[in-house]
């Protein structure tokens, strides 16, 4: 009995003296078998987040698309004006570069006659407006002065409305820019057509509807040649403001800037009429005579 517990207890301390090192080892096997079995998915994971950081922004990433979509088309657009400079040849003649932008102007009319139509009402309403107010004006002091007051109602009408011009060339600015780099047409053809289709049927012929009605509705002469040379220089201002508006319009790129730069010419203008202020060196400064000269009101 004595001999077996002695053995029993001899086996014990032996096993309990192997257990750490037989531990030991089957741990350190455990972890190689791991190791041995995660180096091919390391080896497929590692090279797919290395190119994730790579490509991935520092900036932001999805955040700053926008703003990289707005530098892209500064730079196109920059790149087409660059573009644009160039002298490129075109091929076909004048006249047929010509009559291919006016026969674009012509549908584009058509397609949207909002702007001729809003034109040719507002002047019957404001012909019928003028006459009614300056109806039957007498050759008394106050009805010249309510005949002159008519004329200068009518000029800044029509110098007014000839704001709608600031947009002419601003609304085709990058269609052009384009076009004029492929070789399409030239200069003149595109800025002769754009004055075409602007000046007649949004300039003159408002002003001939607009001047038909007041004019003998306010009493004046009733000969012919009076109103032939009436509507004349009627439309000679119509023509200047309008090209006024056409040049500040294609000088500046923003509409707002464009309309308060032409609203405070016209202003100025106006005042150098002749009828807000006497004219002569006598009522007016030397220094600002001058003005009556440069104002289409004045003329």
């Amino acid at each position: 009995m004595d001999l077996a517990t002695k053995n029993a207890s001899e086996l014990k301390s032996t096993t309990s003296n192997l257990s750490p090192s037989l531990s030991v080892r089957s741990d350190a096997k455990l972890m190689d078998y791991h190791a041995s079995n995660l180096d091919p998915i390391k080896s497929e994971i590692t090279p797919e987040i290395g190119q994730d950081e790579e490509t991935k922004p520092l900036d932001g990433g999805d955040d700053n698309k926008p703003k990289k979509e707005l530098l892209e088309l500064s730079q196109s657009e920059s790149q087409s004006e660059s573009d644009s400079e160039k002298n490129i040849p075109v091929e076909v003649s004048f006249y047929t570069q010509f009559m291919t932008i006016c026969n674009r102007s012509i549908k584009n009319l058509i397609r949207n006659p909002t702007l001729l139509l809003s034109h040719v009402v507002l002047s019957i309403f404001l012909g019928l407006l003028v006459g009614g107010v300056y109806y039957d004006s007498s050759t008394t002091l106050g009805g010249i002065q309510n005949r002159l007051g008519s004329i200068l109602f009518i000029l800044a009408l029509i110098g007014f409305s000839s704001l709608s011009a600031l947009s002419t060339f601003s609304e085709e600015r990058l269609l052009f820019i384009r076009e004029r780099s492929n070789g399409y047409y030239s200069v003149y053809a595109f800025v002769l057509s754009k004055l075409m289709f602007d000046i007649i049927p949004l300039r003159l012929l408002p002003s001939l509807i607009l001047c038909s009605i007041a004019y003998f509705m306010v009493g004046f002469s009733t000969s012919s040649t009076s109103f032939i040379q009436f509507i004349i220089v009627i439309w000679l201002f119509s023509t200047a403001t309008a090209l006024l508006c056409l040049t500040i319009g294609s000088g500046m790129r923003g509409l707002g800037t464009a309309n308060l730069i032409a609203s405070v010419i016209l202003l100025f203008k106006l005042l150098f009429s002749g009828l807000l202020i006497n004219a002569g060196k006598r009522y007016v400064r030397s220094q600002l005579f001058f003005f009556n000269f440069i104002s289409c009101f004045y003329f």
